[in-house]
């Protein structure tokens, strides 16, 4: 425990006061360092997001406009320019609604206000900001080490903790780090209810303060309202100096009295996301994805994949497509609700629960991960021996918590409770801007098993010299006896819960297993192109999905169901979903992440998996075909197409092997003793199609149509018979004037995939919108007689072909 100078406390303060100044200084300038090449604070929102900041010191209250109204307000945002000038609002402003996430930022959005007005609306004082929240973050790091550390290791630990990588990536944005102060607060407070007993006052006064906090946190970013439950844990576990039958009067007070602050300082907040709900099960689908995954790297996967993207459409569309086939609500709900604004929050919060429910071993497994990953650093950091105490981050955890809990058991329990918590919550969507607040752990255990090792090496030297005395075995077993079975039932809460969710999640999964082995297929042909130093299988489908008259977008999707076939498969398989979208968000393109047993190969795979596709008058998006390396290509076996997929099942890609007991059930953690590696991404093609795409679309649209032509065919030779990059080309031909040539490429396209039924609705929409329904007769009438195939007439002229609703 932290050292206290007695005999020369005035000679202490000024050390304490003098080492808190010097870390002032050094986290500043590691602040500026970090900051040196910043371009703006939006993360992962816009700017706009801060409008209602200028506008407050305009004089127009929290409001919102529209920034491409207002002279300059645009380029300020978009960081084209350093600073804005109140003059350019004028009369003519557009104002609008403010958006929900402006509202729930409301406190953030007042302090930027607040700063704006004491410095200008500039750049460089939303960078000072961002300091100012680097130093106090820093500072509570060094009251939270005080706790247990003296005050150099605590200054060592701070400083750290401002170096580290997690620090690093996300100090520059301003939402993502403005909680950062609010959660150490919380982690301080919650450590002095820990740490010493209390009288009623401090007592009240901490929940009082604790409850504050929170509420005035939740206005900054909502993640602090998962802090919640630890915070009323540890006052109610908080020790009294005076135990009196008032005791159990005064904990209920002052349970109520922290809650009380929470829902008062934040009410604002919390009115606003009662409104329009907390969109917790949102943000939690979207950390069921395999990229939460990679970023622990201490999970290995399983025979299946939960979901695949961390994409807001396609985390949307799992929920309504489970909602719609009845798997998380009985069949006609979906029909009968879909317009009741509150049942997409419902669907997404009944698919979050269908899968914590079917894979609970997965979900606690993630949790350890997230546990074992932030105490061996979140990301690698930038100095030698911050990666060096990271590295061997577990080890120090395991011997910190030994040497601490034969000093102070209590205390230790409860703060490895605090651990376990606040490590694991952050495994719902895990992320290093997500664990930000919790860099300095490992730092935090080094500091503790230095000087726990100091200290009992200084009482081994006082017992050598015979100025204390050594206790026996029998008085140490004696004193400490009772905290044996407790060691013991903390061993089992880690191991027991692991074995006992694996075989519920085993037993889960296999009926919806056989579910998918036993369903009817049909074979489909394909075809088959090497994409630069992929080769890729495309599937010739003949079946075209109807269009949902539906208002909301995400009805406009329909799901397949496919199966794979893979031959004499002799090692790993590197698989890939290609998709080719009309925008970004909707192209659902990722790499596979299933594995099968390891003594499983060589052997036969099948891989089920379901193909979401989107056709809007706006939008669409389409599977292209999976790619495997070219040294894979000839494990490929073809595909099968499920005939009824519409099932109340779960619906996610799943590699079965041939061999009996080779199915993963579920995913599996790997012990960082040496630190975490970092796994690799998949490798980034040489081509990026989603840039090339644009540039094309970018120089059709500026009139530059010779330029996109040269720029379709480039894309052509790295993806021969693209259907996407083809009707990009088709567009640039026509518009330089070239529709026979543009008529040529689609004939090429019919040949290159003969009967697809998909495909030739794909042409029939791209005449429409170039002279509807004539133009669409006119081109079929000049396809080759073996290319206008009748049974796909209604498809390519379906302006003609199918009566037109109003």
């Amino acid at each position: 425990m932290p050292g206290n100078d007695k005999r020369h406390p005035r000679l202490s303060r000024l050390r304490s006061g003098a080492l808190l100044l010097l870390l002032m200084g050094l986290v500043s300038v590691v602040g500026f360092s970090c900051l040196s090449t910043w371009k703006g604070p939006a993360g992962s929102l816009t700017n706009d997001l801060f409008v209602p900041s200028i506008l407050l010191n305009a004089g127009l209250g929290f409001s919102n406009a529209d920034a491409d109204t207002v002279p300059g307000l645009r380029d300020f945002l978009d960081f084209k320019s350093t600073a804005f000038s109140l003059e350019n609002i004028k009369a003519g402003t557009t104002f609008q609604p403010l958006h929900p996430y402006q509202e729930f930022h409301r406190y953030l959005l007042y302090t930027l206000a607040l700063v704006w007005y004491c410095f200008g609306i500039n750049w460089i004082s939303v960078k000072l900001l961002l300091i100012a929240l680097l130093v106090l973050s820093a500072l509570l790091t060094y009251g939270i080490s005080r706790l247990v550390l003296n005050r150099l290791l605590s200054f060592l630990v701070a400083l750290s903790f401002s170096a580290s990588a997690g620090v690093y990536w996300t100090l520059p944005v301003l939402r993502d780090f403005a909680k950062v102060p609010f959660i150490l607060a919380l982690l301080l407070l919650m450590g002095l209810f820990i740490r010493r007993r209390m009288t009623p006052r401090l007592y009240w006064l901490l929940a009082l303060s604790a409850g504050a906090v929170m509420g005035i946190g939740m206005g900054f970013r909502r993640d602090l309202l998962v802090f919640l439950p630890p915070v009323l844990f540890f006052i109610a576990a908080a020790r009294l100096q005076h135990t009196s039958p008032s005791a159990l009067f005064q904990r209920a007070g002052a349970l109520l009295l922290a809650f009380g602050a929470f829902v008062l300082a934040g009410l604002p907040v919390h009115l606003s996301l009662c409104r329009d709900g907390y969109v917790a099960a949102h943000d939690t689908l979207m950390g069921f994805a395999t990229y939460s995954d990679q970023e622990l790297a201490l999970l290995r996967s399983g025979s299946y994949e939960k979901h695949a993207l961390l994409n807001d459409l396609f985390s949307t569309y799992k929920a309504y497509d489970a909602a719609k086939r009845g798997v998380t609500f009985r069949k006609g709900v979906y029909e009968e609700r879909l317009s009741d604004p509150h049942f997409d929050l419902e669907m997404k919060s009944a698919y979050a629960r269908k899968i914590m429910l079917t894979f609970p071993a997965d979900m606690l497994l993630r949790a350890y991960a997230s546990v074992l990953r932030i105490n061996t650093g979140s990301a690698p950091a930038p100095y030698y021996p911050l990666r060096l105490i990271e590295k061997y981050g577990f080890l120090f955890l395991i011997v910190a918590l030994l040497l601490s809990s034969a000093v102070k058991p209590r205390q230790t329990f409860l703060l490895l409770l605090l651990v376990l918590y606040c490590c694991g919550i952050t495994s719902l969507q895990f992320g290093v801007r997500h664990s930000v607040h919790l860099a300095f752990l490992p730092y935090f255990f080094a500091a503790m098993t230095i000087q726990l090792m100091i200290s009992a090496a200084v009482q081994f030297r006082k017992i050598r010299c015979g100025n204390a005395s050594f206790p026996s075995f029998t008085a140490v077993l004696r004193r400490r006896w009772h905290y044996v079975p407790v060691l013991l039932l903390l061993l089992l809460l880690f191991w027991l819960p692991v074995k006992i969710s694996g075989m519920l999640q085993e037993r889960q999964f296999r009926p919806l297993l056989r579910h998918y082995e036993a369903q009817e297929s049909r074979p489909l042909r394909y075809i088959a192109r090497q994409w630069d130093d992929r080769m890729i299988f495309m599937p010739l489908r003949d079946r075209v999905h109807e269009k949902s008259e539906s208002f909301h977008l995400i009805d406009h999707v329909s799901t397949s169901f496919l199966e794979a076939r893979f031959q004499q498969v002799r090692e790993p398989l590197d698989i890939r979903f290609v998709y080719e979208a009309d925008q970004d968000f909707w192209d659902f393109s990722a790499p596979l992440a299933c594995e099968v047993a390891e003594d499983a190969l060589p052997c036969a795979l099948r891989l089920f998996f379901p193909v979401p596709e989107l056709k809007g008058e706006d939008a669409a998006s389409h599977f292209t075909g999976l790619s495997l390396p070219m040294s894979q290509r000839q494990y490929f076996a073809g595909f099968q197409e499920i005939e009824t997929p519409e099932t109340g099942e779960l619906l996610m890609p799943v590699l079965i092997p041939e061999k009996e007991g080779s199915f993963l059930f579920r995913q599996r953690l790997e012990l960082p003793w040496a630190g975490t590696w970092w796994r690799q991404y998949p490798k980034e093609d040489v081509f990026d199609a989603a840039i090339a795409k644009e540039g094309i679309k970018h120089a059709i649209m500026t009139g530059r149509a010779e330029e996109a032509v040269e720029k379709a065919q480039d894309a052509l030779s790295h993806r021969p018979d693209s259907p996407a990059f083809s009707l990009l080309y088709m567009e640039a031909l026509e518009e330089s004037g070239r529709a026979q040539d543009a008529r040529m490429v689609a004939q090429h396209l019919l040949r290159s995939f003969p009967g697809a039924r998909a495909l030739y609705a794909r042409l029939g929409s791209f005449y429409a919108t170039r002279g509807g329904a004539d133009r669409q007769r006119q081109e079929w009438q000049c396809l080759p007689a073996q290319l206008a195939d009748r049974r796909f007439e209604d498809e390519f002229c379906y302006l003609t072909a199918r009566p037109q609703q109003e």
